[in-house]
């Protein structure tokens, strides 16, 4: 799904889809909010990383 060092996230979106069809804007709309909690989980891993490496 995501290539950490290239820093790029891709989906794939395939005519075999079980769950919504092909050209759905439904799924696009979900993968999107699914893609942005990930985003944001990172985000918050990353920041207290920082936070904490700072205290060092």
């Amino acid at each position: 799904m995501g290539d950490g060092s290239l820093g790029k996230v891709s989906f794939d979106i395939r005519a075999d889809d079980l769950y919504f069809p092909e050209e759905s804007w439904i799924e696009a709309v979900s993968c999107f909010n699914e893609m942005l909690s990930i985003l944001e989980e990172t985000l918050l891993t990353y920041s207290n990383e920082v936070l904490y490496q700072s205290k060092k």
